[in-house]
């Protein structure tokens, strides 16, 4: 998490860095951060099919989540 949140400091638009960390914040279970991020992504990059695949699946888990 650290050096992806490095890469972010140094590189505030790397699709990359925000998708791994989104990726890394849902492996966690935080759904919530996950969620964020991608939302900041798609800001940025609005035609992203993965970013807008990644918003669905965090919505998705974190409802499961507040359902249990």
């Amino acid at each position: 998490e650290s050096y992806l949140r490095k890469a972010l400091s140094i590189d505030p638009h790397s699709l990359e860095a925000m998708h791994n960390l989104g990726v890394f914040y849902a492996n966690a279970g935080k759904f919530k951060e996950a969620l964020y991020i991608s939302q900041k992504a798609s800001l940025l990059y609005p035609q992203n099919k993965e970013i807008a695949s990644n918003i669905s699946k965090a919505k998705e888990l974190l409802m499961q989540k507040k359902e249990r």
